[in-house]
């Protein structure tokens, strides 16, 4: 080996060393949660973009199957914000702006009519099989036994 072919390995090298990407931690989500919060001001979801109105207007029913018919309950309006604007729009473009589906819009509704805060599943199961049953944790209490 000769002076030259070390030196152009050395510089080979030191053209592979490439740029790292730059941390922007004030758009990640936590951070933007936690800024938000901070700041006293309330953070946009997307069921706060959903109302509920009730219904003005029902069509008449005929005699038969009429009185059996499930009415429903209420509408609902979609918006979407806009430069501090709330603007009103159809159910078909709130879901291809939010990115969502039809399922994921119903189960908002279905929060909304509730009022109840659904409660987070992950991780829960009743399927326990090397559970101790109750009744041998009542017998081993029992004193004396």
């Amino acid at each position: 080996m000769t002076d030259s072919d070390t030196t152009s390995g050395e510089e080979n090298e030191t053209l592979k060393i490439g740029k790292k990407r730059k941390v922007y931690p004030q758009t990640w989500k936590r951070q933007k949660i936690k800024i938000v919060r901070q700041n006293g001001t309330s953070y946009t979801s997307v069921s706060g973009l959903i109302e509920t109105k009730p219904v003005i207007r029902r069509r008449q029913r005929s005699e038969i199957g009429g009185a059996n018919a499930k009415l429903r309950a209420s509408n609902f309006a979609y918006f979407v914000n806009k430069n501090e604007l709330r603007i009103s729009v159809c159910k078909q473009a709130f879901m291809s702006l939010h990115a969502m589906s039809h399922i994921q819009v119903q189960r908002l509704t279905s929060i909304l009519l509730s009022g109840i805060s659904p409660k987070d599943g992950r991780g829960k199961h009743k399927n326990r099989p090397s559970k101790i049953k109750d009744e041998f944790i009542v017998k081993m209490k029992e004193p004396g036994t």
